[in-house]
């Protein structure tokens, strides 16, 4: 039997994904050492199961999060990495604590590694953090996102089904066509909403 490639990967860290995969007794447990290893590769490798538990550890633990760039534990470091997962509701755990930490710690530099979606997702917050930082380029942070060829019609009609708004949006016919294009070429996660929709429209 041929060895499995997974280039880039290493032994050490394939066998610490191993465990998570597996229904070994006892359960292993995630820890901040070996978390990282759980976010990048189980990302690389499109490991879900994995994803999931380092996803529950970092919203468990995201009161520990702190702010210093030294720290092991730092609240920017693990919001990126999260973030390239795609763990949501981790980012927000990140996030919140950010923002209960230090509004100020937010600035152009220290998010402008995150993706679109979290930016939007967590825009009130994030955007609010921004205007309270002491930053010379917060002006830079202000000005209009820019979405070429997508109008300001097809923004808002994406724009509804990113936010809890009540009553809830209801995809249609007419909007359909927008919500499926530029939700993918944005990278906007609605289609929980368009294919749960299709099967009533």
């Amino acid at each position: 039997m041929k060895a499995l490639q997974m280039p880039g990967t290493s032994k050490d860290d394939f066998l610490t994904l191993a465990q998570f995969m597996y229904p070994i007794l006892p359960l292993p447990k995630v820890s901040w050492d070996n978390l990282e290893v759980l976010l990048v590769q189980g990302h690389k490798w499109d490991m879900q199961v994995v994803l999931g538990h380092a996803g529950e550890f970092l919203q468990a633990n995201a009161s520990s999060l702190d702010l210093s760039s030294n720290s092991s534990r730092y609240a920017f470091k693990w919001l990126q990495l999260a973030d390239a997962a795609g763990l949501i509701d981790a980012c927000k755990a990140c996030v919140d604590r950010i923002v209960a930490l230090d509004r100020s710690s937010c600035t152009v530099e220290t998010l402008a590694s995150l993706s679109r979606q979290t930016l939007m997702l967590h825009s009130a917050v994030l955007a609010e953090a921004l205007n309270l930082a002491p930053s010379s380029k917060c002006a830079a942070a202000t000005k209009e996102i820019q979405m070429p060829g997508t109008s300001k019609d097809d923004f808002l009609t994406l724009a509804q089904f990113m936010y809890p708004i009540v009553p809830l949006p209801k995809v249609s016919w007419d909007n359909l066509k927008v919500l499926l294009v530029e939700g993918h070429k944005w990278d906007m996660q609605v289609r929980g909403f368009v294919s749960a929709s299709i099967k009533r429209i």
